[in-house]
C-alpha cells in the first residue's frame, strides 16, 4: 500500500506542477482506481492518503513563503487559526482524492461485472 500511495502522490505532484488545474486531485486517483485492482476500502485510503498528504505538505510549503500573507488575512477574515485552515485543506484533499479513487475502483468492478467481496 505504501508503494501505491507514493506512486499516486508522485503522479499527482507531477500533473499539478505541469498544469494549472486543481482537479487532478480527483482525476489521477480515479485513473489509479480504474487501472490497479484493489478492494474498495484500500482504494479509498490509497487515494485519500496520497492526496491529503500532498496538499498538506504543499500548504506548509506555501505557508513558509510569500503566501503566508494570504493565509494570515484569510484566517483573520474567517476568525479561525492558520492551523485549522491547513487541517481543512487536508480534509478536502483527503476526501476528494479518496472519493476519486473509490469511484475508479467501483467503475472497474461495475464494468467487469464481478461482485465485491
Amino acid at each position: 500500500m505504501i508503494l501505491d500511495v507514493l506512486v499516486c502522490m508522485l503522479l499527482l505532484h507531477l500533473f499539478q506542477l505541469l498544469t494549472p488545474f486543481w482537479w487532478w486531485i480527483l482525476i489521477i486517483p480515479l485513473l489509479f482506481g480504474l487501472v490497479i485492482p484493489r478492494k474498495p476500502v484500500r482504494s479509498f485510503f490509497t487515494g485519500a492518503v496520497s492526496g491529503g498528504i500532498l496538499w498538506l505538505v504543499y500548504s506548509f510549503y506555501l505557508k513558509t513563503g510569500t503566501s503566508r500573507i494570504i493565509l494570515d488575512r484569510i484566517s483573520v477574515m474567517m476568525g479561525i487559526t492558520e492551523l485549522l485552515i491547513l487541517v481543512i485543506t487536508f480534509l478536502i484533499a483527503f476526501l476528494a482524492a479518496g472519493s476519486g479513487s473509490l469511484s475508479g475502483t467501483l467503475i472497474r468492478v461495475t464494468i467487469s461485472g464481478r461482485k465485491l467481496k
